[in-house]
């Protein structure tokens, strides 16, 4: 069987150091960023609307290395600095970072569902 190559997009050489050939732990990593990750995310925004700085910094937290997980480390990268912000309470200064990464996120997830499904693909071959 061929190896699997990542989408150039992605941060492939992170990918590689982070799973190597082992595509099987890549799927599930994947499949857990849709069934957490991507459903959870929005949240961030109600928290930020709202004014609770506290429960946005932790739902950052908590979901930030998801994204290195997927290879998409500029965008963990951002929320590092969004959970910096709102850990020193400057909700204004988070706001348009976050509305930045909430866009990139939106573009990024069709990519990361092909990628899924590529996987899957490469392991039932």
């Amino acid at each position: 069987m061929a190896a699997f190559k990542f989408n150039p997009i992605l941060d492939t050489n992170y990918l590689f150091d982070l799973y190597g050939e082992d595509i099987e732990y890549a799927k599930e990593m994947f499949e857990i960023f849709f069934e957490s990750t991507a459903i959870e995310f929005p949240d961030i925004e109600n928290y930020l609307s709202d004014g609770n700085t506290s429960d946005a910094k932790s739902l950052v937290h908590k979901l930030k290395p998801s994204f290195h997980m997927v290879g998409l480390r500029q965008i963990g990268d951002e929320m590092q600095l969004i959970e910096n912000l709102l850990e020193e309470e400057k909700l204004e200064e988070a706001r348009p970072i976050f509305d930045g990464i909430r866009s990139k996120v939106s573009q990024s997830l069709d990519l990361l569902n092909e990628e899924l499904q590529r996987m899957k693909s490469h392991l039932d071959q």
